[in-house]
């Protein structure tokens, strides 16, 4: 098994941080070169689409290629936000209801609302 890079496991504490009681009106805010992507760090047990297929794709992948079931290693891999707003370099703002974001094209983290 790899072991995951320490941004990504940084990455997944401070997103999982905003599903306890105490953090859980704090949004996930990611820094990426294209700007801020700021959203809610999607349930476990997400039943939208875009979950579903995330979870069937990599569900998959570990099938096609006879891969243990176990974490991706390094920086491979995403994350699922829910209610997502960019806020690009140039000043646009474009909202989605949900995203998936690479962990490779994240420079940084934060939460805040």
């Amino acid at each position: 098994m790899g072991i995951p890079a320490l941004k990504k496991h940084l990455l997944q504490f401070f997103a999982l941080a905003t599903t306890t009681d105490e953090l859980k009106g704090n949004y996930v805010q990611l820094i990426t070169a294209a700007g801020r992507i700021s959203g809610k760090m999607a349930p476990e047990d997400d039943k939208s689409l875009l979950a579903v297929f995330s979870e069937a794709s990599l569900k998959n992948y570990y099938e096609e290629y006879e891969l243990e079931d176990e974490p991706t290693s390094g920086l491979d891999g995403y994350i699922v936000l829910n209610d997502v707003t960019i806020y690009s370099c140039s000043g646009s703002t474009t909202s989605m209801p949900q995203m998936i974001v690479f962990y490779d094209q994240i420079i940084g983290i934060t939460l805040g609302e």
